[in-house]
C-alpha cells in the first residue's frame, strides 16, 4: 500500500515475457506476488513509502481480494 509515493514512480511486473507497468496510488491496496520478476523506477525527486506485508494465498483472502474488486 503505498503511503507516499508519485506518478513519477514506476512499477514494473513481468509474466514471461510480458511486461505490465503500474503507478501505484496512495490509499489503495494491491496484491503482488513478489516472487515473480518485478522492479521499481523512481523518478521522483523524493523517497516513497510503500507498506509491504507478506501473507500466504488461501481462499478466505481470495475471497477478500475479490470483493475489493468489486
Amino acid at each position: 500500500m503505498p503511503l507516499r509515493t508519485s506518478d513519477n514512480v514506476h512499477f514494473y511486473l513481468w509474466e514471461g515475457k510480458e511486461e505490465h507497468h503500474f503507478n501505484l496510488q496512495v490509499g489503495k491496496y494491491y496484491y503482488v506476488d513478489v516472487s515473480k520478476a518485478h522492479a521499481v523506477h523512481n523518478k521522483a525527486d523524493f523517497d516513497r513509502l510503500h507498506l509491504v506485508v507478506d501473507c500466504y494465498m488461501n481462499p478466505k483472502l481470495e475471497n477478500l481480494l475479490k470483493q475489493g474488486e468489486e
